[in-house]
């Protein structure tokens, strides 16, 4: 690791934690280059963070996880990303739905599902862009829901794109009523009518089996609701919205990869060597940056 890129400065973990995750990280950088040719699905990578206990992380005590601050998740995300791109796409997912439920009013869905994903032995990821796209001024939304007899909603339609769809257990989605009001459910997969989809051959992270998820009057129990019936249902709770740091995050850990690589051919080729170090210091800079305004963000700034 070349020292003007390395983050210790900022670390926010004690010892025992910052370990693991560099031995994480050591064992997805060391597959990365293969899981990405492969295509696959990262399934040893997954359950690699399960055996380091990374789920937990992200997830409130009161919960069964540790409820890492947002410092130390900002680390986590940046060293990660910086060592294996698919996984760290993936876990962000996983953590979209954390973040839903966590912020839900359904205690009981929370109960039921948190202290499983803290622990890896349930995997959810979130469907719910085509609430804050284009998609959403279509005529007819892609994914509806209708009234049930029995308190809860039918739907029917796509949610378009959706990250391991078929190897999750659960998908926190979003639904538009004929009145306009929204809701967002937390979906079993293996529910009658729902139909996932092995994922689209991409550009980049084709192995994080992003697909459409097909909805065939999906019946949704109200003890599933994670918010709603209520107008930009992605308002109501604490999820967050698209972007913010935490893409930032991912795409500045990519960033520090390529340099990495680039100081490493600076090595024997002496005349990349000003260039790379101009890139390592602005990496440097950013880095700074996305702390300063983590910490920001933390407190409320």
């Amino acid at each position: 690791m070349n020292p003007s890129l390395d983050p210790s400065e900022h670390s926010a973990l004690d010892a025992a934690p910052a370990s693991r995750l560099q031995r994480l990280c050591t064992q997805l950088r060391d597959a990365a280059v293969d899981l990405d040719r492969s295509g696959k699905w990262p399934e040893n990578q997954l359950r690699w963070c399960v055996e380091a206990g990374l789920f937990g992380w992200f997830v409130p005590e009161r919960f069964g996880g540790q409820g890492w601050s947002e410092q130390a998740l900002t680390e986590v995300y940046l060293e990660m990303s910086r060592a294996c791109l698919t996984t760290t796409f993936v876990l962000t997912q996983w953590n979209a739905a954390c973040k839903r439920l966590v912020g839900s009013d359904n205690e009981e869905l929370k109960q039921r599902l948190l202290p499983a994903m803290a622990a890896g032995s349930v995997f959810a990821t979130v469907g719910i862009s085509h609430l804050s796209t284009s998609r959403q001024h279509l005529g007819r939304p892609v994914l509806v829901a209708e009234t049930d007899s029995q308190g809860g909603y039918v739907l029917s339609g796509i949610s378009p794109w959706v990250t391991g769809s078929a190897h999750a257990d659960v998908i926190v989605t979003g639904a538009t009523l004929p009145d306009g009001r929204q809701i967002m459910a937390a979906v079993p997969t293996d529910a009658a009518g729902v139909r996932t989809h092995p994922g689209l051959p991409l550009v980049a992270l084709t192995s994080s089996c992003t697909d459409k998820v097909e909805f065939d009057a999906v019946r949704v129990s109200p003890r599933d609701i994670v918010a709603g019936p209520v107008e930009n249902v992605l308002a109501t709770n604490s999820g967050g919205g698209t972007g913010g740091l935490q893409t930032s995050t991912v795409a500045l850990g990519l960033t520090r990869a390529a340099v990495d690589f680039l100081l490493e051919q600076a090595a024997q080729r002496p005349d990349l060597q000003p260039v790379a170090d101009r890139l390592a210091a602005e990496c440097t800079e950013l880095t700074d940056v996305l702390f300063q305004l983590t910490a920001g963000q933390a407190a409320g700034t």
